[in-house]
């Protein structure tokens, strides 16, 4: 009889325990699968829009190689809706044949075979579920020219769920036993019983309920991806550490906790900053990722093999404008220290500021091509008595900062076309942003409110914009305008601190097209091909090295 109660406790407890965690091994998915008859070996790839735009991305994708013959192919794509999708066959496949075609998620749907937009297809037979196509060109790929509007489907991971249920039948079991002699051979009372219940309670508390967030705003950066254990048919052997990030990420209470440690830290050392920030002298804030202490000192060396890679990264784009009868322009704003480096402290510098990175690579790109190349630096530091020209708690620069930063732009511009700059009538007092910075030092309502030392512009934008956000924030993803009264168009690769920039160029140009991204991609240069006139490419001096790892676009031979 006891027997019997005790497996019916532990099996309570461990149902209990599976409810409390299923968060582990439930995972909400999106999945694609086909049949494919290759005669050669293939890398494939599988593009995806969470949108009904249909503007394919490499971000946006998966890859996987393929050998001859029959293969079943299942890919699981790591995103929570799909809406548009595409099917790239690999470089010169031949042959091939693609069947059954299919989205797995909240509701399996067979892709329509009939309604497709093909690029680089020699010739192809549609049947009723499968398609025969042959391509010897470097670029196939077949749209499926429907909106999916699919969402994921619960599935569960077997692996981890066998795991943890041994796991804790073994702890419920052993302990449920443990515990009902505890009283009698370590002589403690109920108590003691009840404390160490509650312990081993505790310990499910994280579980009880899992972020689903995509990014952390405290800390600015994005969260780990939940992993799975095997993954398209292949065991990873590195899931433990992936499942210890993706859970250090997302438990129960952890923007809880993060707040309170990041107060106590504040509270008791304000100065001492953290892993992201560097408190400087008189209230100013420097971010620290990015090896900016070592671009500070000018530390760091760029090698030449970087710089070549990057500079073949520029000079394609370069060259493609003028074949194209475009123009291009890369632009690097200068970080935050390069202007206020006065405000630094524990830092100092080993080299002078000639051997920065910024100043490395434009003197390569420089001495080895013609590409228009802008750094800020210097023409910013002439306005620094006008106000400020960054915020004192905030990685970007403020909105006087990028206005002259416009100025400085559109100055270069102007040499190879004819247009007006915006001017700015006026300009107000403002306390300015306080962002990413000072939030992840310190819990934002526990920040007290700067006095209003910045200068903020009396203007409101002529232009008609679209957005197309990404991650639900509103900054993200890609912003076109039009505005009807001006001419020429721009298409601009950019990072965060554009965002300033975007109402002036708007109103500069007739057509402006804005995205988040350094890489440039084929499809990317066909709208610019049709549609704009000029390319800009920015980027902030710290991601400087994210520049030189980019990579052109492979495009099919002209004949």
């Amino acid at each position: 009889m006891k027997l019997n109660k005790y497996l019916i406790l532990t099996t309570v407890c461990v149902g209990i325990a599976l409810w409390i965690s299923m968060a582990l091994f439930t995972s909400y998915n999106i999945s694609f699968s086909a049949d494919i008859i290759t005669k050669k070996n293939v890398e494939i790839q599988v593009f995806y829009t969470e949108n009904d735009i249909e503007h394919f991305n490499e971000n946006q994708s998966i890859k996987k190689n393929i050998k001859s013959g029959l293969n079943h192919l299942k890919m699981t794509l790591p995103i929570q809706h799909v809406s548009k999708f595409r099917f790239d066959f690999g470089t010169n496949p031949g042959e091939v044949i693609l069947s059954n075609p299919t989205i797995l998620g909240s509701k399996d749907k067979v892709l329509n075979l009939k309604k497709l937009k093909f690029n680089q297809i020699g010739t192809y037979e549609i049947s009723a579920n499968a398609i025969k196509l042959i391509s010897n060109q470097n670029d196939p790929f077949i749209v499926f020219d429907q909106i999916l509007d699919i969402n994921p489907k619960g599935n569960i991971d077997w692996c981890i769920f066998l795991i943890l249920l041994c796991t804790y039948w073994f702890i419920f079991s052993k302990g449920i036993a443990y515990l009902t002699k505890f009283k009698i051979f370590e002589k403690n009372s109920r108590i003691d019983i009840v404390f160490l219940t509650v312990f081993f309670v505790i310990l499910f508390i994280p579980m009880l309920n899992i972020s689903d967030a995509e990014k952390s705003e405290q800390e600015n950066r994005m969260l780990t991806v939940k992993p799975r254990l095997i993954y398209n048919g292949t065991i990873d052997s590195d899931f433990g550490n992936k499942f210890n990030n993706w859970f250090s990420d997302r438990f129960f209470g952890r923007c809880l906790f993060t707040s309170l440690y990041q107060y106590l830290k504040y509270f008791i050392a304000p100065d001492a900053g953290n892993e992201n920030i560097l408190v400087g002298k008189d209230g100013w804030f420097f971010y620290r990722p990015d090896k900016s202490l070592e671009n500070f000192a000018n530390k760091v060396v760029l090698s030449e093999e970087e710089m070549r890679q990057g500079l073949s990264y520029l000079e394609h784009i370069n060259n493609w404008c003028k074949k194209h009868h475009k123009k291009f322009y890369y632009v690097i704003i200068p970080d935050k220290h390069r202007i206020y480096g006065e405000y630094y402290r524990l830092v100092r510098k080993l080299k002078p500021d000639k051997f920065g990175i910024a100043e490395q690579f434009i003197d390569y790109i420089q001495k080895n091509s013609d590409i228009k190349v802008m750094y800020l630096r210097d023409e910013l530091l002439k306005y620094k008595n006008e106000g400020l020209l960054y915020y004192k708690k905030d990685s970007h620069w403020s909105d006087l900062g990028a206005y002259h930063g416009y100025n400085i732009i559109m100055d270069e511009l102007k040499k190879d076309y004819n247009f007006d700059i915006v001017r700015i009538p006026e300009w107000h007092s403002s306390t300015g942003t306080i962002s990413d910075l000072i939030t992840m030092l310190v819990p934002q309502n526990k920040i007290s409110t700067e006095p209003k030392i910045y200068k903020r512009p009396v203007y409101k934008t002529k232009a008609e914009c679209q957005r197309l956000t990404k991650y639900g924030h509103k900054d993200l993803g890609e912003v076109t305008c039009r505005n009807k009264q001006n001419k020429y168009s721009v298409f601009v690769l950019r990072d965060s601190f554009f965002n300033w920039l975007t109402p002036y160029i708007s109103d500069t140009f007739n057509k402006t097209k804005i995205v988040w991204k350094y890489n440039l991609e084929r499809q990317d240069l066909d709208d610019i091909d049709s549609n704009y006139d000029i390319i800009i490419l920015e980027n902030v001096e710290r991601f400087i090295p994210k520049i030189l790892r980019q990579k052109f676009p492979n495009l099919p031979k002209e004949n």
